[in-house]
């Protein structure tokens, strides 16, 4: 038994050391399905025990090396080394097999990660017979076998599996089958090492609703010479700067009015630095200054008969 472990640690070092080693070359890599792989597994060799004596152990601690070339997703060809210890006679004969082997592999995806595969090939068996000869020293046979392999990233899976060795010669001129079950995992290059992540794009719609202003005429009125805006004259500009916002292809007419109490050239500046007040606090709010047309009239205009309060005001068109 010290010759398995032995044979099992240094089967899991070299798995540990080779995913490390190419690394760096694998982080530019993409994930084509195509490279080289390794892999290494324990398990089983089995025996019908109907095929040796009586008291024989028709078991034994397995463990096999691969390694070969995916073509793809679909299919590979691969070679391996395998090693079962300890199959025994009653009268104290016992055998450790070698097994060297190559084959075709076909694969078939059953869901994102997880797919089946076999395999067939040929295998030359050498038998180390120890204290009476089990099976005989050269064989070469047909192996085939079966299994699952999921995948847990791009590069690294997992397998587990079932190989037959068929027609094995044994000592005494008999023939057998050779039985294997397994667990393994498998490291394939030049694949990224991140995780299988599968990624579903979502396209969402968004409704863009156009905001109809509830209205497109304002009248704000201010105080005898005053281009101050009030808390009334605020609240409706707030209301239009956000008709504004919401509709970008909205622009505002103002026009700037005063009563017929002062001098021309006093209305006609006054009238102006009201409209100039109104169109300062829409662009404070965010509305671009040049989606702002600005008038003045002073008392040229006037959109009553004799209501000075509101002459003396400015008048806002939404277009």
């Amino acid at each position: 038994m010290k010759k398995t472990f032995i044979s099992s640690a240094i089967l899991i070092s070299m798995f540990g050391i080779a995913p490390q080693a190419f690394a760096a070359e694998a982080d530019v890599q993409q994930a084509t399905g195509e490279g080289f792989y390794i892999g290494a597994g324990t398990g089983m060799g089995l025996i019908e025990e109907s095929e040796m004596p009586s008291g024989s152990e028709h078991d034994a601690h397995a463990l096999k090396l691969e390694a070969g070339y995916d073509f793809g997703n679909h299919f590979s060809v691969y070679g391996g080394y395998g090693y079962m210890n300890d199959f025994g006679l009653n009268e104290g004969a016992n055998a450790d097999l070698h097994i060297a082997e190559m084959g075709v592999k076909g694969d078939l995806n059953v869901t994102e990660n997880l797919s089946m595969f076999g395999k067939v090939g040929g295998a030359y068996i050498f038998a180390d017979n120890t204290d009476g000869d089990v099976f005989k020293k050269e064989n070469a046979v047909v192996a085939a076998g079966v299994g699952l392999e999921y995948q847990l990233t791009h590069a690294v899976s997992t397998q587990v599996g079932y190989d037959i060795y068929a027609d094995v010669e044994k000592a005494n001129g008999g023939k057998t089958d050779l039985h294997q079950v397994y667990w393994g995992m498998s490291y394939k290059f030049g694949q990224p090492e991140t995780p299988m992540l599968v990624t579903e794009e979502v396209v969402k719609t968004l409704e863009v609703v156009e905001e109809v202003p509830s209205r497109a005429h304002y009248v704000l009125p201010f105080q005898v010479g005053s281009s101050d805006i009030n808390e009334y004259g605020a609240f409706n500009l707030n209301e239009v700067a956000h008709a504004m916002l919401a509709n970008p292809h909205l622009q505002a007419e103002l026009i700037g009015r005063t009563d017929t109490s002062g001098s021309d050239a006093t209305n006609q500046r006054v009238s102006a630095a009201r409209a100039d007040a109104v169109a300062d606090y829409l662009v404070s709010k965010g509305v671009e200054s040049d989606r702002i047309v600005v008038l003045s009239v002073a008392d040229q205009s006037p959109i009553s008969q004799s209501d000075a309060l509101l002459e003396r005001s400015v008048e806002i068109t939404l277009l």
